[in-house]
């Protein structure tokens, strides 16, 4: 079967997977008119923001994918179009872990909700005291806006490589990633009404060859929004299962959509 790795972030399936302490945030859809900024809270027009969390903690499902696990907390952002049309939440009782498609944002709103919650993202992974955290964004990033990753638990992302990961701007062309490779996706959680929240950092590392050669020498981690380090065997097994499918032509890499590469249009 041949395999579309470009969009495999975007419509991959992800196998249940149950272990880890935290709950993923399930949404609904809704339509409505384009609107292209994305405002700090408006009391008149959506809830409080602790009202976004207890939203989250009424999901019976547990954590499905440990790539969706971490305490998504709220921030004060919000994409107006969502806000405005939003109906009043609800649990689905139905198939919790299967849940609801999150919004898809044009181009221009994710970009706005982005610049609303970037300073947020920053300081929620600081937290962790794990020094790429507050390094990564002088980094080279080759996402033109964020996109929505179904292989991250439904949250919009941004890529970024270190300077010795540069080769991954050649995407597909790129070859094996050199030793000391670090890979990183920040992330943000999109609720059916509009509201923005902090999602994990996902984190990747080339490491020398033999290091690791069931995972062809890449580790993985997750810093979640409470600072919280997640590398466990588990997680190491789990993204490498859904990494692994690239191949090796691709060094197990996956690329992000045509439409969001940098250099690429």
């Amino acid at each position: 079967m041949q395999i579309d790795k470009r969009r495999l972030f975007t419509s991959s399936a992800i196998p249940a997977f149950v272990g880890l302490a935290a709950s993923v945030t399930v949404w609904s859809s809704v339509q409505a008119a384009d609107q292209t900024t994305t405002t700090r809270h408006n009391p008149a027009a959506i809830a409080k923001p602790q009202d976004f969390q207890l939203a989250a903690s009424c999901n019976p499902c547990g954590p499905c994918n440990p790539c969706a696990a971490g305490a998504n907390y709220a921030t004060d952002c919000a994409v107006p179009r969502l806000a405005e049309a939003a109906p009043c939440h609800a649990c689905n009782p139905c198939s919790p872990c299967a849940g609801a498609a999150t919004p898809e944002l044009s181009h221009r709103e994710a970009a706005a909700a982005f610049d609303c919650i970037k300073d947020d993202l920053i300081a929620a992974y600081g937290k962790s005291g794990v020094s790429l955290s507050g390094k990564y964004r002088g980094w080279m990033r080759y996402s033109t806006a964020p996109y929505l990753s179904d292989a991250h638990g439904l949250r919009y992302v941004n890529n970024y490589t270190n300077e010795t990961g540069r080769d991954y701007g050649n995407y597909e062309e790129a070859g094996d990633m050199a030793p000391g490779t670090i890979a990183v996706k920040e992330s943000f959680v999109l609720s059916q009404d509009g509201r923005v929240g902090v999602g994990p950092l996902f984190i990747m590392e080339k490491h020398a060859p033999g290091s690791f050669p069931e995972r062809r020498d890449w580790s993985y981690a997750m810093i979640l929004p409470n600072g919280a380090l997640q590398d466990q065997a588990a997680i190491q097994q789990f993204c490498n299962d859904c990494h692994i499918i690239a191949g090796d032509e691709d060094d197990n890499m996956m690329f992000l959509p045509d439409e969001y590469r940098v250099g690429v249009h």
